[in-house]
């Protein structure tokens, strides 16, 4: 977003004495792409121990501006809990930082400049009820990333014809159930391994026991190097006919952020990096 200065905004830039005066706005939002300059903003300045000052850098050679993320007090708890922090689960919290100077406290230039926007991290909101006050930090898109693990910027290959999750790494194999009943599969990364070294097409998740797999069908494969004591299993249909014949071991990944969960994610393939930025957006919440 470019800025581009009033007259009366660069007379004052230039002087040697003029005023500052800085407001914060907070909103609840289902999705960041929002704009700035809308009319949904709370203003809460006079609710604010102080209104900090944002340090921003440029990285090096890449000519990318950063901006460190900030620790706000917010004081009166229930007008906090009535207009703010009543947000749903499902709802971030964005916060914006304006400023505009003046060289007397009547005569203030028109523009207006957000020179700070972030996301407020609820884990952060603690109150001090002797001081009737909250403490919470606000941080930026990037910070809010770095929150993020990368294996969880995943998608779902499925098809609707087979009824399952496509195993792009491994032709053939469809998971169909990663909640088949006692056993669900847990939350994180797994690991399903084909193999045709021995001759015979075989399929194995995680450290689990192989099982042959010698006609189409539906298999169960759990985690457990004795079947007694698999704590893990998924569902795979498996089309014979498509199954690599080529003698080298094949895995995919399954991503499982939640669980128990009824159908896993894979990582991005033959995807852009154009697509590849988006997905990533998406997964902060920027549409």
């Amino acid at each position: 977003m470019k800025f581009t200065p009033s007259a009366k905004f660069l007379s004052i830039a230039r002087s040697s004495f003029r005023l500052i005066e800085r407001r914060a706005y907070f909103r609840k939002t289902t999705s960041l792409s929002g704009a700035l300059n809308t009319n949904d903003w709370t203003e809460a300045t006079s609710k604010l121990a102080g209104i900090p000052e944002a340090t921003t850098q440029i990285e090096y050679g890449l000519g990318q501006f950063s901006a460190d993320s900030l620790a706000l007090t917010g004081n009166d708890v229930n007008w906090w809990n009535a207009n703010i922090f009543d947000a749903t689960a499902d709802e971030y919290i964005e916060c914006k930082l304006e400023l505009r100077i003046g060289d007397d406290p009547n005569n203030f230039a028109a523009d207006i400049i957000p020179y700070f926007t972030g996301i407020v991290a609820k884990k952060t909101i603690v109150p001090t009820e002797s001081q009737d006050s909250y403490t919470f930090s606000v941080d930026t898109a990037d910070a809010v990333a770095d929150q993020i693990m990368a294996e969880f910027v995943s998608t779902r290959y499925y098809d609707d014809n087979q009824g399952g999750v496509v195993l792009l790494n491994i032709p053939g194999v469809y998971v169909t159930s990663t909640n088949t009943g006692t056993n669900p599969v847990a939350a994180g990364v797994h690991v399903i391994t084909y193999d045709y070294n021995s001759g015979v097409p075989q399929i194995r998740y995680d450290n689990g026991l192989w099982v042959k797999i010698l006609a189409d069908g539906t298999f169960l494969i759990g985690n457990g190097t004795d079947e007694t004591v698999e704590t893990q299993q998924l569902r795979i249909k498996v089309n014979y006919l498509e199954l690599s014949r080529a003698a080298k071991e094949r895995e995919e990944k399954l991503i499982l952020e939640t669980a128990p969960a009824d159908l896993p994610s894979t990582w991005y393939s033959g995807i852009s990096l154009h697509g590849m930025l988006n997905a990533i957006y998406q997964k902060i919440g920027i549409d």
